[in-house]
């Protein structure tokens, strides 16, 4: 994978007044995020932030997304990468193979292997949810430029991974869980039997059973701290998560 320079990293209109923006027609944005609350209040943000910015569609997963761009063909998406039906991943892939619309990838999850895979797939730059104040504005801005954007957090991610490459280091792919994996695990980290875990998903216990194995061959592990300590360490959920 081709990781952007740092001096690409920093947001073109940073030096520039947003009034002296010259524009023939506002920026159409579409955002996909399968929570609602923050699809909502980013809209309303970007449109306070800028006038130069329309908010045309707020979807909920990578499917919607998909059929938004090919019916209003926007400018630009805010992708959030972990989506249900299809995730951010797979949808910035096909937008960007199939139409020009640029995609700035965004996730609560500040981890360089999904920053990584998000650029392969061909999204342009990367905000987390963490940002700071005016950085979606800014990725919007860039990106409607064909120019590259990343937040703080995720351009000093990105120098490190550049110099973990001159080092000879490979990047790590990330391990791919379905959802019902993802679902598994999390109660499994919460202390939930398999016959527990099959009655509030479904599911038969010896189900249960195959997937927790399959889990654990994929992270590596052999017992529920090491699958805790592997989906913490690798973002596949926070502390608070636990807690719910």
């Amino acid at each position: 994978m081709a990781v952007l320079s740092p001096e690409l990293c920093y947001p073109f209109f940073v030096n520039n007044p947003v009034s002296s923006m010259k524009t023939v027609r506002p920026i159409k944005v579409i955002i996909a995020d399968n929570h609602e609350i923050f699809r909502e209040l980013l809209g309303t943000l970007l449109t306070r932030e800028s006038k130069h910015i329309t908010v045309i569609k707020k979807v909920a997963n990578g499917v919607e997304l998909v059929n938004a761009v090919k019916e209003l063909q926007p400018d630009v998406a805010i992708v959030d990468l972990r989506m249900p039906v299809k995730d951010g991943f797979e949808a910035i892939k096909e937008i960007t193979a199939k139409t020009s619309v640029r995609c700035i990838a965004t996730s609560v999850y500040e981890n360089k292997y999904y920053l990584a895979e998000a650029l392969q797939a061909g999204a342009l730059g990367f905000v987390y949810k963490s940002a700071e104040k005016g950085a979606y504005r800014n990725a919007v801005y860039s990106a409607s430029k064909g120019l590259s954007y990343f937040c703080k957090a995720a351009a000093n991610t990105v120098r490190i991974m550049e110099s973990e490459k001159k080092k000879g280091y490979s990047l790590y792919k990330r391990v791919q869980f379905t959802d019902i994996e993802i679902k598994i695990i999390l109660l499994v980290c919460q202390e939930y039997s398999s016959k527990e875990i099959s009655d509030r998903l479904f599911m038969g216990k010896r189900n249960v059973d195959h997937h927790r194995a399959i889990i654990l061959h994929k992270m590596k592990v052999k017992t529920t701290a090491g699958m805790l300590s592997y989906a913490l360490q690798h973002k596949l959920f926070t502390l608070n998560d636990l807690a719910e």
